[in-house]
């Protein structure tokens, strides 16, 4: 198919090809012109039905490229909707490791608030016996006196 369909133009009248109309001085007359044709007064123009052939080659151009739009035109619509199954599908995948991803971050974040809540722990014990050991000490070494100064006082010392 050719890019561009040859363009149709009006073919001059009949008589223009073979007679030439000349005036003298004093009377108007029509002249036949006897000289051969030359290659100019013979160039091809479409007649009537050379031109409805045209046209009828243009309609038929017209209607194969329409055709051809229309199969390139459905191709396209095909690949689009292939691309957006494949996108839909890429999309569910990256959500879907995304969730993994979230659910993953998740737990570590309650094993590690599980060490800091046992660390917590243990840094406080540690200083409670401490304390209550120390506390524990101090009245027992209180009560021991208090034990030997009764009995110092009891005896008369």
């Amino acid at each position: 198919m050719s890019p561009h369909p040859p363009s149709v133009s009006p073919s001059p009248s009949p008589s223009s090809r073979t007679c030439r109309s000349t005036s003298t001085s004093s009377t108007s007359s029509t002249r036949f012109d006897t000289s051969p044709f030359t290659p100019r007064d013979t160039s091809p123009t479409p007649s009537y039905e050379m031109a409805q052939i045209t046209l009828r080659q243009r309609e038929t151009a017209l209607s194969k490229a329409s055709k051809e739009l229309a199969i390139e035109k459905a191709a396209f619509f095909l690949k689009k909707a292939e691309f957006q199954r494949e996108k839909d599908e890429f999309a569910a995948a990256t959500d879907k490791v995304t969730l993994a991803v979230k659910q993953k971050r998740a737990k570590e974040m309650e094993r590690l608030w599980e060490g800091v809540f046992i660390a917590a722990i243990v840094f406080l014990v540690i200083p409670v016996v401490a304390l209550g050991s120390t506390l524990l000490s101090v009245e027992a070494v209180g009560a021991w006196r208090m034990f030997v100064w009764a009995i110092a006082a009891a005896a008369g010392h």
